[in-house]
């Protein structure tokens, strides 16, 4: 069984990052979403500090999503760790450590959830992110990626979790 450390709700998103191509914020039936457009790469950004309960083994993150109008193709979504290290980090230049991404099929219908998982290893992965230190997230819709086929759709993310690989 694994552990949630943080959840990532769409209103704690930073939109002011470097790219052009930023999310959105918007609400689907009263719900808040992220809404990552269709063919180009947008990203948010979330700060957040790695939580006591975290036992060095990893992590997954989960994130759940719906598509405003397809109902066949695919999404690439993309996530990464920047760890904020006192008296090291540089916070005048980026620093994650490398994307990890991750494809999935729409759902059948608009409007239906639809969950992607990726799992870091501790360490480089995570930008050897240890608990209680101060970190950045990047969530990236990569539109640009052949194999994100979905090119009418609207990505409208609901939630993302960071949970405890079990050890």
């Amino acid at each position: 069984m694994s552990t949630t450390l943080l959840e990532l709700r769409p209103l704690s998103a930073d939109l002011r990052g470097t790219s052009s191509n930023r999310p959105s914020f918007g609400t689907r039936n009263g719900h808040r979403i992220l809404e990552f457009a269709p063919s180009v790469d947008s990203e948010a950004f979330f700060s957040a500090i790695m939580p006591e309960a975290y036992a060095a083994a990893g992590v997954s993150v989960v994130i759940e999503f719906m598509v405003d109008n397809n109902t066949a193709g695919n999404i690439v979504i993309g996530f990464s760790f920047e760890r904020l290290e006192v008296g090291v980090t540089d916070l005048d230049t980026d620093g994650f450590a490398a994307e990890k991404t991750v494809t999935i099929a729409v759902p059948g219908g608009s409007g239906q959830l639809v969950r992607a998982t990726i799992t870091f290893t501790d360490g480089a992965e995570m930008d050897s992110i240890v608990t209680a230190d101060q970190m950045r997230l990047k969530l990236r819709r990569v539109g640009t990626d052949g194999s994100d086929t979905a090119t009418t759709s609207t990505a409208q993310m609901t939630l993302a979790r960071i949970s405890q690989v079990a050890s």
